[in-house]
């Protein structure tokens, strides 16, 4: 059961990437509207999941308050990257974004160390370092905006990913609707607030793509829940690299074939260790 849940959680993934991609091709919107109108309909997923069975525990706010300050840079984050480079790029730095659970596993829940590890991370460095050099081995300048919005994606994505961990670990795996419903309630009301003052021109137009709110919402509230079910089972320093893994390939066939982007050689030669990179970590 815990590779199919891996199975959907990957599916989940590629769905928002799809939706944030197609919303960015048709309406062009403002990242804020779209991300606090998607955060609401993931907190309408945890809420409609739970069946309104509902507890209170004021000590799993504060995991929600921290969690919906990194959920807001992720989503903010991710939602401009995509805007802004190729899609199959993004969705392998973000992936990247599992070291930050897998060192917090092996540094903080003492999870044994394997040889792979040091491995994944050479051939990581290598990807990087190969997808922002172009042919005859000069440096690429990369935009720099993009650079800035896959960080955020990055630290904000791997910060979740931690604060999930923690909560399930003292709450004894209780409380996974509270805290997700709390925290996206958070991110909604704050990210709303901002696309108030800095998106009102855009308001109108960014509503107009709804039915992609709705779908990256149930789709992101979809994968959130899994990753709280299996970090009660799994070892988070293998169930995030099996998540992402299945991420960045599915995604580099999607972006190639459907979305028609092109990357040089050398930087498909990167791709490539990356997804090897993602294995080690995995293995």
């Amino acid at each position: 059961i815990n590779w199919i849940l891996l199975t959907v959680a990957v599916f989940g993934l590629i769905v928002q990437l799809i939706a944030q991609k197609t919303y960015n091709l048709k309406i062009g919107g403002g990242a804020f509207v779209f991300s606090a109108s998607s955060a609401l309909f993931a907190a309408l997923f945890f809420v409609i999941s739970s069946g309104g069975r509902l507890s209170f525990n004021p000590w799993v706010l504060l995991y929600s308050l921290f969690f919906a300050i990194a959920y807001s840079v992720s989503i903010v984050g991710l939602f401009l990257a995509i805007k802004t480079g190729p899609l199959s790029l993004t969705a392998l730095i973000t992936s990247y974004s599992l070291l930050i659970p897998t060192f917090y596993g092996l540094i903080a829940l003492k999870e044994p160390i394997k040889w792979t590890l040091t491995v994944g991370l050479i051939l990581l460095f290598a990807s990087l370092t190969l997808i922002n050099l172009k042919k005859g081995g000069k440096e690429k300048k990369i935009n720099g905006k993009w650079i800035i919005f896959i960080l955020l994606a990055f630290l904000g994505n791997g910060a979740c990913s931690v604060i999930q961990k923690m909560q399930q670990a003292s709450f004894a795996g209780e409380y996974k609707s509270e805290f997700m419903i709390f925290a996206l309630i958070t991110v909604f009301t704050s990210l709303a607030a901002v696309a108030l003052f800095a998106e009102r021109s855009k308001i109108k137009k960014s509503l107009s793509g709804w039915i992609w709110f709705i779908i990256w919402g149930f789709a992101n509230g979809t994968v959130n829940l899994i990753v709280m079910i299996l970090t009660g089972r799994m070892n988070v320093s293998v169930m995030f690299p099996v998540i992402s893994g299945g991420e960045v390939v599915l995604t580099f066939i999607i972006s190639r074939f459907f979305y028609k982007e092109k990357l040089t050689r050398i930087q498909d030669a990167g791709f490539v260790l990356g997804v090897l990179a993602v294995i080690m970590l995995n293995i």
